[in-house]
């Protein structure tokens, strides 16, 4: 577990080694409590079992998630097995569509 999170963190665990007890103690109950957590909505058991109403559900909206969930519905994107919409930079993402266009241009030249 600890040398996973030095990998994680790119920290040797020679140095993590140096850590006093009291402090490699709370990183693997942090970690240990991190794993207890469910992947999708990001709380543990304990929590329910103490309160069945700790949570309530709310809807929020992420700007980025919006666009990349819009590009991923677009007709005109191919869609190959195993590609995703990723967010990139507004400087790469319009590098990348002049090359796109230019790539069209000279083909449909030919």
């Amino acid at each position: 577990m600890e040398v996973g999170w030095c990998s994680e963190h790119g920290l040797p665990h020679s140095h993590l080694l140096e850590w006093s007890d009291e402090d490699r103690a709370k990183l693997v109950a942090y970690l240990m409590e991190s794993a207890a957590r469910c992947q999708m909505c990001g709380t543990s058991a304990w929590e329910w079992e103490e309160d069945r109403l700790a949570y309530g559900p709310a809807t929020e909206q992420c700007q980025g998630c919006y666009i990349k969930d819009t590009a991923a519905e677009d007709d005109d994107t191919p869609k190959l097995k195993g590609s995703r919409v990723v967010l990139i930079p507004r400087r790469q993402f319009e590098e990348r569509a002049r090359r796109e266009f230019e790539l069209k241009k000279r083909s449909a030249d030919v």
